[in-house]
């Protein structure tokens, strides 16, 4: 599966042949990627990124998820995906990250709308929700250009030294999509 994003851009599912590429990634990125995501502290090398690539191809198989490498003129750059589907309910849950290097180009606003395209248009989702640390002013902004609305803070669902980390939740419904990509 392959979705093009822009003439040098495209999402695809990774496979085996880009675990030591991922894992490099994730490295190269692990001091500002640990604190928003907590899988990061049990991603350390080429074996466990095989392991994410086998369950996220699992996962996207049996439509629970569909987790998309994100390449950028030919280098993978990023994630992009719907961390968790719903079919019966057509809801799915947006969630991204790109390397440092590749932030403040539009890259990943332009790969989260092809993603949304597709999961509209060929998923048939009916929503899609996503979720924001508060001070995750860049992803915020990423929401919220892409006409995502606010729901609400949650209590935290994340542990951390401090106790539960709030979340900022958002939505968007297939309708308001629709709308304003007409």
């Amino acid at each position: 599966m392959r979705i093009e994003v822009s003439e040098s851009g495209f999402l695809a599912l990774r496979d085996e042949h880009h675990a030591e590429e991922s894992a490099a990634l994730v490295n190269k990125n692990r001091a500002w990627l640990a604190p928003l995501f907590p899988w990061v502290l049990d991603f350390t090398n080429a074996a466990d990124a095989l392991r994410s690539i086998r369950q996220h191809k699992e996962q996207a198989s049996e439509g629970k998820s569909l987790n998309l490498g994100y390449w950028q003129e030919g280098n993978l750059c990023g994630m992009v995906g719907f961390v968790h589907l719903d079919m019966a309910k057509h809801r799915g849950s947006l969630g991204y990250w790109l390397d440092r290097d590749c932030q403040g180009k539009g890259w990943m606003n332009q790969a989260c709308k092809a993603l949304l395209a597709y999961g509209f248009d060929s998923l048939h989702l009916k929503e899609v929700h996503a979720e924001c640390l508060p001070h995750n002013h860049p992803s915020r902004q990423v929401l919220e250009a892409l006409g995502f609305s606010l729901l609400h803070v949650t209590g935290g669902a994340e542990p951390s030294a401090e106790g539960r980390i709030p979340f900022i939740r958002f939505k968007l419904s297939k309708e308001k999509w629709l709308a304003q990509n007409a």
